[in-house]
Formats: structure tokens, C-alpha cells, sequence
């Protein structure tokens, strides 16, 4: 019997149970917690899903910040574009009243910003996202040309004696969007509209009109004549037009001076890209 103060370890409560020795083979085996084995089983199941998701959603759905370091693709630097026309310039080719390609030319908005060049890959993206209806790919580049926007210089308040600011996306017509699924400016301008913390206005109405992309150069500007028709909403306020691409500028010229006509006191446009005409 043991002595009074003693504990008697044999006797001891013990979970969770131990495998009892057979005679003759060792030491006692240790059993591995139920946790520890349930927290392996998890680590194995991340992992297959990572696994999973690159071999099989990477081509589908790859996050834009993934294709950017993929790709080393950076937006435009400052001098890069004219910011009156938004065509490419090189150093000094740009004075107080614009680039060469845009000086003595009367433009209805007072400054034009853009993401960078149409050319791979954001070309790429852009027509992801106008034909494969990717819309979350959208708000993503968007975010990023409002930055782009903010870094210009924009005031989201009060700006200069002119109204409050706000984003007014390039219309589509109806039928175009039916047909395509997507309002491609209008994602954008979410993403804008989110990165600048202004109100999205819908300040116009498309008429349905051939497809830019389908027309010679030369009649661009006559397709879109009297496509737009804009709201009052816009009346007394600065406005930051939205679109993705603009070649020509015959769309956001016209856009422009259809919110003049409906009272905005100040255009800003930006545009994820400029295709040389």
C-alpha cells in the first residue's frame, strides 16, 4: 500500500486510452491527437483546391493583379500622353495648348485621361470584358483608371467655382447590350466611381447606331451624330465621362457636347485606352 501523500499512478485516470504493450514488443505506441490529424486532413484539402484553381480557373478567370506581375505591364507615366487628346507623345512634344495632333483643335472637355496605349495585353482585357462579359475584370480596371484619375489631379468636391463631381458613363443602346450581355462603360464607371468616391450619374441615352468598330474612320464621326441624348440630371455639375476605348474621338466628342447642351459645367474625360487612329 502506498503511504499517505503518495499517488498511486497506476491507478491514475488516463485519456485518451493507451494500447496496453504485448509482451515482447517494445515500447508503448503513442497515438497522435484527433486534432492534429483533422487539422493534416485540411492542410491536404487547401491544398488540392490551390492546385485545382491554377490548373483549372487561371485560364478562365485570372485575378487581374496576377496577369500584371505574370506580364510586367504597368499603366501609363507621366509625359506619356497628351493630357488634352490622350495620343502618345514623346518627350517635349507637348506645350500649353496641347500635343501636335491636338493643338488649334477646339475639344468640348478640359482634360482627357487615359490607362495606357491599346495595345497587348490591356487591349486583351479590355475586349474580355466587352465579349466575355467579365464583369468583376471590369470593376478591377476601372479602380485602377481612377487612381490614374486622383493622380491627375481631379478634386471629387467643389472644384473651382464649378459644380460637384460626378461619373457619367458612355452610353450603350439597348440592343447592344441585350446582345452583348454587358454595359462595358458602365462597369467601369462603377469601378471608377469607387476608387474616386463619386455618384454615378446616368446622364445619357444611346440611340442604336452601326458599331464604331465597324466603320471607316471617315464616317465615324456622322454614326454618331445625334446618338446621344442627355439628362438635366447633369446640369450645374463637373462630370468625369467614362468609356474604354476612343480612337477617332468622334464618341465621347459627341457625348461631351450633348452634356454641354444639358447644362454640365466641366468634362473630364477618361478612358482605359487610345487607339491610334
Amino acid at each position: 500500500m502506498p503511504s499517505s501523500g503518495e499517488h498511486d499512478s497506476s491507478s491514475a485516470f488516463v485519456w485518451p486510452p493507451q494500447p496496453e504493450a504485448a509482451p515482447g514488443r517494445g515500447p508503448e505506441v503513442t497515438v497522435a491527437p484527433a486534432t492534429e490529424a483533422l487539422e493534416s486532413a485540411r492542410a491536404r484539402v487547401r491544398a488540392g483546391w490551390i492546385d485545382f484553381e491554377r490548373t483549372w480557373l487561371d485560364p478562365v478567370a485570372e485575378p487581374l493583379e496576377r496577369r500584371i506581375e505574370a506580364c510586367g505591364w504597368h499603366p501609363d507615366t507621366p509625359g506619356t500622353a497628351c493630357d488634352r487628346c490622350g495620343a502618345t507623345i514623346g518627350p517635349f512634344e507637348v506645350g500649353e495648348f496641347g500635343c501636335t495632333s491636338c493643338r488649334g483643335r477646339r475639344l468640348p472637355w478640359q482634360r482627357l485621361v487615359r490607362l495606357g496605349a491599346y495595345e497587348p495585353p490591356l487591349s486583351e482585357w479590355i475586349q474580355e470584358i466587352k465579349f466575355t462579359r467579365w464583369r468583376h475584370l471590369g470593376l478591377q480596371l476601372g479602380g485602377r483608371l481612377g487612381g490614374r484619375v486622383m493622380d491627375a489631379g481631379i478634386d471629387a468636391g467643389e472644384a473651382s467655382g464649378h459644380g460637384p463631381w460626378c461619373v457619367v458613363p458612355v452610353a450603350s443602346s439597348w440592343r447592344r447590350r441585350m446582345g452583348r450581355g454587358i454595359d462595358h462603360a458602365a462597369i467601369l464607371g462603377l469601378g471608377v466611381a469607387k476608387a474616386l468616391d463619386m455618384p454615378v450619374v446616368q446622364g445619357l441615352r444611346r440611340r442604336h447606331r452601326p458599331s464604331q468598330r465597324a466603320v471607316p474612320v471617315s464616317q465615324r464621326r456622322g454614326n454618331v451624330s445625334g446618338a446621344f441624348r442627355g439628362r438635366r440630371v447633369v446640369a450645374g455639375r463637373s462630370v468625369l465621362l467614362v468609356d474604354d476605348v476612343t480612337t477617332t474621338g468622334a464618341t465621347i466628342r459627341a457625348a461631351s457636347r450633348e452634356l454641354r447642351r444639358m447644362g454640365a459645367e466641366r468634362i473630364w474625360v477618361a478612358v482605359l485606352a487610345v487607339a491610334e487612329s
